[in-house]
């Protein structure tokens, strides 16, 4: 459940980039909702530094392909994409050439 992943994400808030890469890698949903957490709670902590959170938007950005249900697009995208638009790392456009770009990859994933 999504409780149960949110505390053993808080749990692992310290996962470098390749470990939560490695776990959108993953087959199981549960796994990838795993990772997509622990960027969001990163993303959305006051303590996380700038260049953490572009690390993390990297990595959204670039495996945007592992985000391919509607529940982890809901758990993930206000805090790593929107706090990315209103920190000014990432534009409005771009962000809604994602949002088709994972509505598309979904889309396709459910075909």
């Amino acid at each position: 459940s999504v409780p149960q992943v949110t505390a053993v994400a808080k749990q692992h808030l310290g996962l470098s980039v390749a470990e939560l890469e490695a776990l959108l890698e993953d087959d199981r949903h549960e796994v990838r909702l795993l990772a997509l957490k622990v960027m969001a709670l990163q993303c959305a902590a006051a303590r996380t530094s700038p260049e953490r959170r572009r690390e993390l938007l990297d990595l959204y950005l670039r495996r945007t392909d592992r985000v391919n249900n509607w529940d982890l697009v809901d758990l993930s995208a206000p805090d790593v994409l929107g706090r990315a638009v209103l920190a000014g790392s990432l534009t409005r456009p771009a962000c809604c050439i994602l949002c088709v770009t994972i509505t598309m990859v979904y889309s396709d994933f459910n075909s």
